[in-house]
């Protein structure tokens, strides 16, 4: 078989803190992957990015830098009509949980003619040989559309990888690195030493315990307690609740095609009441749901219209309320 490309894309995208946390944590998993993908057998690791300093010292690593700041489907046309691989292994921005035992069973996929993804809906990796496929993607698909464009426009088969912390875990925001500093020693999970060492050095705010964060996980396990879980909660997940916490859940799942519909705007129910009746009786609301709420905020600013710049939406996730630019954000927050 010919060798595979094994793709990997990192932009670095803003300059406060917790942007700053987040795209150092990525650039730390994707140097762990690089590792990881090579003890998978895989010899071809190319990386685009616009910045490569955090990845000068990582050995048999191509790297490209990108010039411009063009769309992530425009971008990777050009690079595998370029590079014209026979097949691709894509993993945008690391994958913090996947062990070499994933990337070489993907390896293995692809030798068999296979396409394979970790979730068909909101797809972080993608094993495909289907590369023609992929260079008439349309300009507004992002990565987490991949695999589904590819069962939708070029009928392909895509198998799923089973569901687990390891394999559907990314990082993304704030949130993530808060569940990843305390999950750093759980087997399931498996990180990297590069990302273990960038999330000790993480800011207060993700490190700092007990938290926040912390008494609302310790609820899990807490008879009689009730806990709230809104947004793209998938029935996986649901499922996971139901039957491994002691608590009782209730779960609000919307708009889990959020990330792949592009053009099409979100409709919350929790953006509906929120037209209705402000931000404080909202909150009061869910308060009156749950000894404590896991919100995903993003399907409810889709649905107000809302676009705040990745660094209010970090500083909405860390609670930092004050430093927010957005009006109607910051009230949200607070």
């Amino acid at each position: 078989m010919p060798e595979p490309l094994f793709l990997l894309l990192y932009r670095s995208q803003g300059e406060s803190a917790a942007e700053r946390a987040v795209d150092g944590a990525r650039a730390a998993a994707l140097r762990d992957t690089v590792a990881r993908a090579r003890a998978a057998g895989f010899e071809r690791i190319l990386l685009a990015t616009t910045d490569s300093r955090p990845f000068t010292t990582v050995p048999g690593l191509e790297i490209q830098v990108d010039e411009g700041d063009a769309p992530f489907a425009v971008r990777l046309r050009d690079l595998l009509g370029q590079l014209r691989p026979a097949s691709l292994c894509y993993a945008g921005g690391g994958m913090p949980g996947f062990r070499p035992t994933h990337w070489r069973e993907l390896r293995e996929r692809l030798e068999a003619g296979e396409s394979w993804t970790n979730n068909l809906y909101s797809s972080d990796v993608l094993a495909t040989p289907l590369v023609d496929e992929l260079t008439t993607i349309p300009d507004a698909l992002t990565d987490n559309g991949l695999a589904l464009h590819l069962r939708d426009s070029a009928g392909a088969e895509i198998g799923v990888l089973p569901r687990s912390a390891a394999t559907l875990l990314d990082i993304d925001t704030p949130a993530d690195l808060r569940i990843l500093a305390r999950c750093a020693d759980l087997a399931t999970i498996d990180l990297g030493p590069d990302l273990r060492a960038s999330l000790q050095s993480c800011p207060a705010w993700v490190l700092d315990a007990p938290s926040d964060l912390d008494q609302a996980l310790a609820l899990f396990t807490t008879r009689e307690t009730e806990v709230l879980v809104v947004g793209r909660v998938a029935s996986a997940v649901w499922q996971a609740l139901e039957s491994e916490t002691a608590c009782r859940v209730r779960v609000i799942s919307e708009e889990r095609g959020l990330r792949v519909r592009p053009g099409q705007q979100a409709r919350s129910l929790l953006g509906f009441h929120l037209d209705a009746v402000g931000p404080r009786n909202l909150i009061d609301a869910l308060g009156e749901l749950g000894d404590a709420v896991f919100l995903d905020t993003r399907p409810l600013f889709g649905h107000l219209g809302w676009r705040p710049s990745r660094a209010d939406r970090f500083r909405s996730d860390a609670g930092d309320w004050e430093a927010i630019e957005h009006d109607d954000l910051r009230e949200f927050t607070r």
